[in-house]
């Protein structure tokens, strides 16, 4: 689906893309190990349930799980993790959504509209306003999938671990904003909790160890810019393809 506002933009869908991607990389030759769990990384080494693995570089690109594949360095950087609500609707909407639309709860979290001066406003004015809706770290988003439902978004908590129990108050708060915005009433189908890392810093890279390179998006914005990371973090580290 194309963006609205900016040519180049894209939406894609996590639930369809992971694997596209995966059957893509599969066709040009690259092997996939499943079911299987890494213990330890080191300069050059993998080592995992199926054996040792050595490379001339190991990436390690596991977001959250960082704080247990390296610990030290994800304390060193700050790393929690957040656990976040998220539920997929069917709504009537009077005009279908081309791309997705954030509210004034959104512009108050990202780093290009969050150190606008004129957020400070926004963001006292809302938790002001809604207290019960800045309680729950709000990012009040929508993006409507293909198929018509519309994804409803999210709630967030910060810990070293997530419990995976999803408070039923934070979902009927999430419906009934929708409903106000859209004036029509909404239909929960799905919902779900995701953890991500999340820092201080937008994002962890490390390649201080030889042959080893850790890539972690630490806000919420991995999917919106992993792509890129890999190619402006990773890219310079690789070999040069090889020319004819």
């Amino acid at each position: 689906m194309g963006g609205a506002h900016i040519r180049t933009d894209l939406q894609t869908d996590p639930r369809t893309a992971a694997a596209a991607i995966r059957r893509y990389l599969a066709d040009r030759g690259v092997e996939f190990l499943l079911r299987t769990s890494v213990g330890s990384v080191s300069e050059g080494r993998v080592t995992t349930s199926r054996g040792i693995i050595d490379a001339g570089l190991v990436v390690v690109a596991v977001n959250h799980d960082i704080d247990q594949l390296l610990p030290e360095l994800a304390e060193a950087a700050g790393v929690q993790r957040c656990g976040l609500d998220m539920l997929r609707t069917r709504i009537e909407l009077r005009a279908p959504l081309d791309a997705p639309l954030l509210t004034g709860w959104s512009l108050t979290r990202y780093g290009r509209f969050a150190a606008l001066p004129q957020v400070v406003a926004v963001r006292e004015r809302l938790h002001t306003e809604r207290p019960d809706l800045a309680a729950l770290d709000l990012n009040q988003m929508y993006t409507q999938l293909p198929d018509g439902t519309l994804i409803v978004g999210d709630t967030h908590v910060r810990a070293g671990s997530i419990a995976p129990f999803q408070p039923e108050s934070a979902a009927d708060l999430l419906v009934s904003e929708a409903e106000a915005l859209f004036g029509a009433p909404l239909r929960v189908i799905e919902r779900w909790q995701g953890v991500y890392a999340s820092a201080p810093e937008d994002f962890l890279v490390d390649t201080t160890v030889p042959g080893l390179a850790v890539l972690t998006a630490t806000t919420g914005i991995g999917m919106t810019t992993g792509l890129g990371l890999a190619e402006t973090a990773l890219a310079p580290l690789l070999p040069a393809p090889a020319t004819a």
